[in-house]
């Protein structure tokens, strides 16, 4: 038995102006508290861990962070030209390993 197509056409008008403007104030707001928090955090030296980026030092060699997550950060020796990705390690992104290993370290900086 073959069945009848039907169409049905429906227009429907929406005003998600408000909407939008409510979601980007939101969006603001998290990013001033976002902002605020790394501030804290930088202020207070207790939670720093391995960002993207970093550069340590340490045994007269440089390393470069290559990724970092609140977990893991993988880092690799760098010279002045080049990054040694085969000699590629991970250690565990924790304040606390960061605080213990932080006295070997001559120097770390951020991008």
């Amino acid at each position: 038995m073959a069945q009848k197509l039907r169409e049905l056409n429906v227009k429907v008008d929406v005003d998600i102006a408000e909407a939008i403007r409510g979601l980007k104030a939101i969006q603001r707001e998290a990013k001033k508290a976002t902002q605020a928090l790394r501030e804290l955090e930088t202020e207070s030296g207790a939670n720093r861990t391995f960002n993207k980026g970093d550069i340590a030092h340490w045994d007269g060699i440089a390393h470069v962070v290559i990724c970092a997550d609140s977990d893991t950060a993988v880092l690799a020796p760098k010279t002045d030209r080049t990054t040694d990705y085969t000699r590629l390690f991970a250690v565990d992104n924790t304040p606390e390993l960061f605080s213990a290993i932080e006295a070997h370290l001559r120097e770390v900086s951020g991008e």
